[in-house]
C-alpha cells in the first residue's frame, strides 16, 4: 500500500486524484481484507511471536556490553576524565555519547531480531 512512500498506492491516488478517492479506496481495501479474513481465517500462535533462545542470549550479551560501556562513560564523567567534544561541556558530551551508544544498541538489537 506504500505507507509513507511516494511510490505507494495511497500517495499516488492522492497525488493523481484526490484525498476523497484515496479514502474510498482505503475503505474498500479494509472491507475486502476484513471479509477475506472472516471467510478464510487467520491465526497466530504463541510460537509465532516467541523469540528463539539463542536470540535472547545474543540480545542479552549485547545489552550487557552496551550498558557496561555506558557505565564506563558515566564513571569517566564522574572522575572528570571524559574527553570533551568540541563546543560541548561535560554534561553535553556525556549525553551525546550515551545517546549514541544507546542508539547503536537499539539498532543492533533490531538487526539481531530481523536476521
Amino acid at each position: 500500500m506504500g505507507a509513507e512512500s511516494k511510490t505507494g498506492l495511497m500517495y499516488s491516488l492522492i497525488r493523481d486524484n484526490s484525498v476523497e478517492i484515496a479514502t474510498k479506496c482505503m475503505l474498500r481495501v479494509s472491507k475486502f481484507s476484513s471479509r477475506w479474513i472472516s471467510n478464510y481465517g487467520m491465526s497466530i500462535g504463541i510460537g509465532d511471536v516467541t523469540p528463539f533462545p539463542n536470540l535472547l542470549r545474543e540480545k542479552e550479551s549485547m545489552l550487557k556490553l552496551g550498558y557496561s560501556t555506558c557505565d564506563e562513560m558515566i564513571k569517566q564523567y564522574e572522575d572528570g576524565q571524559l574527553v570533551l567534544k568540541a563546543g560541548c561541556n561535560a554534561e553535553q558530551t556525556l549525553e551525546s555519547n550515551l545517546n549514541k551508544e544507546l542508539s547503536t544498541m537499539r539498532d543492533k538489537a533490531g538487526k539481531i531480531l530481523v536476521d
